[in-house]
This record gives C-alpha cells, sequence and structure tokens, in this order.
C-alpha cells in the first residue's frame, strides 16, 4: 500500500487495493462478488488498512524503545 501512496491518491490507492481484495476474494470463495465497488467494501479495506499501519508503527516504537535502552 505504501508504494500505491507513492504513486496515486488516497482515494485511488483505496479503490486499487479494494480491487485486489475483490479479486482475491473471488478466486478463494465459493461466492463471486461483482459490479462497482461497494461502500462497505472500501470500509473494510480502509480498517484493515489502518489497522496494519498503526501494528507496524507500534512495533517501530517497541523497537525503538528497546534499541535505546541497549545502548
Amino acid at each position: 500500500m505504501d508504494q500505491l501512496l507513492e504513486k496515486h491518491n488516497l482515494r485511488r490507492a483505496l479503490r486499487i487495493g479494494t480491487w485486489i481484495a475483490r479479486i482475491v476474494h473471488n478466486f478463494t470463495s465459493h461466492v463471486k462478488l461483482s459490479g462497482p465497488l461497494s461502500t462497505a467494501e472500501i470500509d473494510t479495506v480502509t480498517k484493515q488498512w489502518i489497522w496494519r499501519l498503526q501494528k507496524r508503527d507500534c512495533l517501530m516504537l517497541h523497537y525503538e524503545q528497546h534499541k535505546g535502552n541497549s545502548t
């Protein structure tokens, strides 16, 4: 997602991410999704992305705290 944001604005990056999520869903599920992207699909991808960023940042801060204590 970071690479998408480097090339596109947030709205476009979220839509691309949602299309990717739909393709993965359709490949792995018997229930196929079709038609335009729904608001619920975009919201789900947005929440997943926020969760991943928070987790990544939390781990980075934890690493920095340990790094500072060991020197």
